[in-house]
């Protein structure tokens, strides 16, 4: 990824799934190197970075409530909630 403010790249491995929140306040980028990273774009910080059970290949923000869903390539999905600042897996 490249940062617009610094105008320098972001340490990560290739972003496979992108997704700006409905409020288009932040970004979600899933990685092949097992972790998705949200950012504020306002302020070009990582609000949350969190380790998955395998390479993220999609994320998704819920349309009305502040969570985000995570793809893996095994098969499973991880849940973010803003409130509670932690992830869950199904």
């Amino acid at each position: 990824m490249f940062d617009l403010l610094t105008r320098s790249p972001r340490r990560m491995q290739a972003a496979v799934g992108v997704a700006f929140s409905p409020c288009m306040r932040f970004i979600a980028a899933g990685s092949e190197d097992q972790s998705w990273c949200l950012f504020d774009l306002k302020s070009g910080l990582t609000v949350a970075r969190t380790r998955a059970s395998d390479a993220v290949l999609s994320v998704a923000f819920h349309p009305l409530h502040p969570q985000l869903a995570a793809g893996c390539a095994d098969g499973s999905v991880h849940f973010f909630a803003s409130g509670s600042g932690t992830a869950g897996q199904l």
